[in-house]
């Protein structure tokens, strides 16, 4: 039960941001690269693997808060 509900918030969230992005650029085939979202992620991850720097440094949990606050 609780996978399901995990599940069921996480495509709400999705299907918001999506959305969202679609009334901003309105453009209905936007996409995370559109706006540079998809590099800045790998940007905090990578400065997250490379140089140890984030919240939780080098761990598994660190290089993702790195990666969604970038």
């Amino acid at each position: 039960m609780p996978r399901i509900l995990l599940a069921i918030l996480a495509g709400i969230g999705l299907a918001l941001s999506g959305a969202a992005m679609q009334s901003i650029t309105r453009n209905y085939l936007v996409s995370p690269f559109t706006l540079g979202i998809s590099s800045a992620a790998a940007l905090g991850a990578s400065v997250c693997i490379v140089f140890g720097q984030g919240f939780f440094f080098r761990s598994e949990l660190g290089i993702i808060s790195s990666a969604f606050m970038a």
